[in-house]
């Protein structure tokens, strides 16, 4: 078995053991999320090495999958502009769109765009070194 598959059953070993434990044991629950947490580390390790190795063509066709689905998430973002309105005069605390800002940023954040953007950024970089053009068409 791989590093990888072998990563992938201890984690699920891991999970396994966190749904079995009773709402009380919280040591033991924390002892689990701690190797879980490493066990996810050294998984994304060997998850950017396997990159180096795959061909271009599909990490080509990852990129544009994760761009699209950024446009797809900042689609669904607050309008800032329109939420504001036309002017500040009188303006309630918290109609001058920091609000929507911040909306915005959590939205970003629960639905994975920083991660996205990471990999993204990570698949450029190995498609430069290859002298790939990565530009979006």
């Amino acid at each position: 078995m791989e590093t990888l598959d072998l990563l992938l059953a201890e984690l699920s070993e891991v999970h396994r053991k966190l749904l079995e434990l009773p709402d009380d044991a919280f040591a033991e629950r924390h002892e689990l999320l701690l190797t879980r947490d490493v066990l996810r580390d050294e998984m994304s390790r060997h998850h950017l090495d396997f990159d180096e190795s795959r061909p271009s063509a599909d990490l080509l066709a990852e990129l544009e999958a994760l761009r699209a689905r950024v446009k797809e998430i900042e689609k669904d973002r607050i309008d800032v502009v329109k939420q504001h309105g036309g002017g500040s005069w009188g303006a309630a605390a918290g109609a001058d769109g920091w609000g929507a800002v911040q909306l915005n940023q959590a939205m970003d954040e629960a639905r994975g765009l920083p991660a996205i953007r990471s990999r993204i950024g990570r698949i450029k970089g190995v498609l430069i070194d290859r002298g790939v053009d990565v530009t979006e068409g």
